[in-house]
């Protein structure tokens, strides 16, 4: 059953690897990104069970910190006042707080081995010496409920964290990190990673006659439109996706009901059945290149050879993978007049959706509940530093104050996307996304159906026999939820 879901989750993968190779090290350099595959995360967190709440007394002065690359380090080193690195897994932090020393956990998401060990830290927590309790941890969007509706995890307001600190963080943010259990937040993100479509200057202009990112806006700006549009760009000779599941995540996260509803019942919205029917309509009319997401035709389509009109991504996605897949010659800089580099903008596209993603969790064990919760405070709620991220991490935060006032200076003006701003249009993209219909059973369902429905899709299947190896599917990984017969 592990093909059933391999394919989206090979995408995840790829994606840490890459973020650490290119937004970590600055490097500039066409990536060969099959290459990059990690072992497969199967990303779900079964065994996570619920136990009292532990609030240790006393503060302690070392703190265990959990995550899987070196973002995080890098993030608390540029940006939190007081920490020093002193090696790849420790720091120390000395501030009006106290003296403390810094632990370092990183290991790789690849075959659980990241989640078991959360996993294994947050049992033994009760037991664990002072100096070894897990203090804080990483989750990502796709497993972040399993945590975040979990009593291992502390409610933010247990250790300082108040409404009006949170009230600035984009609110799908404050969904995917709230429980449904106590309706209140266990988990916040510094950072935001709102979709958006980014699409060919040069193509846009002999298709539409114009390139400007709010004339383009109106001819994507829902569905019908959109396919509307790529009629005409398929008229001219192009391609409007590379392939079906580009759009898939801004069809998925616009459903109107969740996965599985009252009753465990396994619930497919409307929503998921428009873009199977939008998928079969571009293969048929030629509007899809066919590719899948990170093969090397769908790359490929990303670079100066490419026929693609636009792709849906989020920033990590326009900044470092599309505009290193824009160059022609990736030894030379950067810079217009090297492959598509500039031919490149913006829009918020058809639907709102994310793409990415980290968000703190403390641990019910924490014996540093001070320290952590000015961690996350610093981090996810104050407006300066939220600036200086985005400044040095060339990132959107999740302040959206900090985003309007970002977008206003001249940092916020991409020369990949030829000057435009995108800062502003990450914020208005941010603000309209919705979380709220978001399970702990979502990812891997959501990856099911998008694999076997992807064989009806393209003629190997029936529509009938695509749904019943998918309830299959479902009942194997989740026993639990009714499927139907």
């Amino acid at each position: 059953m592990q093909s059933a879901y391999a394919k989206i989750l090979k995408v995840e993968s790829m994606l840490r690897a890459y973020r650490e190779d290119i937004i970590m090290k600055r490097k500039f350099k066409k990536p060969f990104i099959i290459a990059l595959i990690a072992a497969i995360l199967l990303g779900s967190m079964s065994g996570i069970k619920t136990q009292p709440v532990n609030a240790a007394s006393k503060e302690g002065k070392v703190i265990n910190i959990y995550c899987y690359s070196s973002e995080f380090p890098s993030v608390l080193e540029k940006l939190y006042t007081g920490y020093k690195k002193v090696s790849k897994n420790t720091g120390t932090i000395s501030n009006k707080l106290g003296e403390y020393t810094v632990k370092w956990h990183i290991m790789n998401l690849g075959n659980r081995q990241y989640v078991n060990a959360i996993n294994k830290a947050l049992k033994n927590g009760k037991k664990a010496a002072a100096d070894k309790k897990i203090d804080i941890f990483l989750a990502e969007p796709e497993y972040i409920k399993d945590y975040a509706d979990s009593s291992y995890t502390l409610p933010l307001s247990k250790i300082g964290i108040t409404k009006k600190d949170t009230d600035n963080m984009y609110l799908y943010t404050k969904q995917l990190g709230t429980s449904k259990k106590d309706k209140k937040l266990h988990a916040a993100s510094w950072l935001s990673e709102a979709g958006v479509f980014a699409y060919r200057r040069s193509i846009a202009k002999d298709v539409f006659g114009t390139d400007n990112p709010d004339e383009l806006q109106k001819l994507l700006n829902n569905w019908s439109s959109f396919d509307s549009s790529a009629a005409k760009v398929k008229e001219k000779g192009y391609f409007m996706l590379s392939g079906i599941f580009d759009s898939y995540k801004a069809f998925e996260q616009n459903r109107n009901t969740p996965w599985v509803t009252s009753g465990n019942k396994l619930n497919i919205d409307r929503n998921m059945w428009n873009w199977v029917e939008q998928s079969k309509i571009y293969n048929e009319n030629g509007y899809s290149h066919k590719t899948d997401l990170w093969d090397k035709d769908w790359v490929n389509d990303q670079s100066p050879k490419g026929n693609v009109f636009g792709f849906f991504y989020s920033a990590w996605g326009v900044d470092f993978i599309l505009e290193s897949e824009s160059l022609d010659d990736n030894t030379k800089l950067p810079e217009k007049g090297n492959g598509i580099y500039g031919d490149w903008a913006i829009c918020e596209g058809p639907a709102p959706y994310y793409w990415g993603g980290n968000f703190i969790c403390v641990a019910n064990c924490c014996d540093n509940k001070k320290l952590a919760g000015d961690i996350i405070k610093k981090l996810a709620c104050n407006k300066a530093i939220a600036q200086k991220y985005s400044k040095a991490f060339m990132a959107p935060s999740n302040h959206m104050g900090a985003m309007k006032a970002y977008s206003k200076t001249k940092n916020a003006a991409s020369d990949f996307l030829d000057g435009q701003n995108e800062i502003i249009i990450y914020h208005n993209a941010a603000r309209k996304i919705n979380a709220a219909h978001t399970t702990k059973y979502d990812y891997l369902i959501s990856a099911g159906f998008s694999h076997y429905m992807s064989d009806y899709i393209y003629g190997n299947s029936t529509k009938e026999h695509s749904l019943s190896l998918f309830y299959k599917y479902v009942k194997k990984r989740y026993p639990n939820i009714k499927v139907p017969k």
